[in-house]
């Protein structure tokens, strides 16, 4: 069972809607049943009461965003791909993603993801539908992670990596709408023309959205857009 709340008219999103010719989603919490892929690989592998603690030192302000991603994958640091990929496989996608990505495209919309986690399922993203996906690459080599990090989308950059994919196509951030989950969408939702939370992991998050959308599956989308 779905919940649609609209936090302003109807009508308003309706007329957004509109405008809107690219649609971002976050991936982690919202195109995913897992809430953090990290977290995912850190709770199979053993690792995450270490990882929690990276976590902390980052919103304390003791280390940056970099510093705290290459700490986290440091703790995967001799894995073989093969066994990575075992883990990453068995991250479920949510309810209805396959249906409404086919019915956006229908309707014309360009669909990108970025996300301040891992692009390691990417391949999986294009299958279904997406046209552009940007996250974070681990380093392989010979096979075996080797605990450093590509970062490509730091916490609050999904903004800036938006407005460049739109203005690549001729359109602006009022073109765009997004969608996703945690507060670090909070400010790319202040910048786009449509702001809708899936699931939001907070107050914060669902108030800063024109749409807030609870429930197992994505498909309610398609009443907003």
């Amino acid at each position: 069972m779905s919940e649609v709340i609209y936090n302003v008219d109807r009508s308003l999103v309706r007329e957004k809607a509109k405008r809107v010719k690219i649609i971002m989603f976050d991936l982690d919490g919202t195109l995913t049943k897992a809430a953090s892929m990290w977290q995912y690989v850190h709770e199979e592998l053993g690792v995450w009461e270490k990882a929690k603690t990276y976590k902390e030192w980052y919103f304390q302000g003791k280390i940056d965003y970099d510093e705290w991603a290459r700490l986290d994958t440091g703790l995967w640091k001799g894995i073989t791909y093969e066994a990575f990929m075992k883990i990453i496989d068995r991250i479920p996608f949510v309810d209805g993603l396959k249906e409404t990505v086919s019915e956006l495209k229908k309707k014309g919309y360009m669909l990108v993801v970025i996300t301040g986690g891992l692009d390691i399922i990417k391949d999986r993203l294009y299958e279904i539908g997406f046209d552009y996906v940007v996250g974070n690459t681990l380093v392989i080599k010979d096979g075996i992670i080797t605990g450093d990090i590509i970062v490509k989308v730091r916490f609050d950059e999904k903004d800036g990596i938006l407005e460049n994919f739109a203005r690549k196509h001729g359109y602006t951030l009022s073109n765009c709408a997004a969608v996703g989950d945690g507060l670090n969408d909070i400010r790319v939702f202040k910048k786009v023309e449509l702001a809708i939370s899936f699931n939001p992991e907070s107050e914060e998050v669902a108030k800063n959205s024109h749409v807030v959308i609870k429930g197992d599956s994505i498909k309610p989308i398609l009443e907003v857009l």
